[in-house]
């Protein structure tokens, strides 16, 4: 057996695989999802644009003798980046970048979690109402654990129902 400080075993090394060449760079830019791309000998320097939504990724190379130059690829880069989350729907009509929701319900139930309110455990129901959230909890000291998460559900229930479907105003 051998260790990491020890030459690797003959069947580790492979003769044959091509080497990078010393040129080659991949570095990251401050723009988001946008990389720089020097490998001459292969003819790629230029930019790599990524987008990554829902678990499908997307990219183009923008090289920099089809840009005009450098800075042309960058510019295309970027516009192709903007473009393309606002096809994919990770950007909204606003142009604000929209994230994945992220569950932090620790009872497995959406919009229900379990937390301590004034030294006693609840559960907190939390909905959304346009751009406000609402929480409220039921005790699961007054109610018992079961009978305090099935308040708590149909609460959730309601408020997600009233919030689809708001009351119409008299005319």
């Amino acid at each position: 057996m051998w260790s990491l400080d020890d030459t690797p075993p003959n069947w580790f090394i492979d003769e044959n695989a091509e080497k990078a060449p010393e040129s080659s760079t991949y570095r990251k830019t401050t723009y988001r999802g946008i990389a720089r791309v020097d490998n001459p000998e292969r003819g790629l320097v230029g930019y790599w644009a990524r987008v990554t939504w829902k678990g499908q990724n997307y990219a183009k190379f923008f090289n920099d003798r089809k840009s005009g130059d450098a800075f042309g690829a960058l510019t295309d880069a970027i516009e192709w980046r903007d473009k393309t989350e606002v096809e994919i729907g990770k950007r909204d009509q606003r142009g604000k970048l929209r994230t994945p929701a992220r569950r932090k319900s620790n009872t497995g139930v959406a919009g229900i979690t379990e937390v301590m309110r004034a030294g006693k455990p609840a559960f907190q129901v939390t909905w959304i109402n346009g751009q406000k959230v609402h929480r409220t909890s039921v005790s699961i000291s007054k109610y018992g654990r079961a009978e305090a998460m099935r308040r708590a559900k149909d609460i959730y229930k309601n408020m997600k129902k009233s919030v689809a479907n708001p009351p119409k105003e008299a005319s």
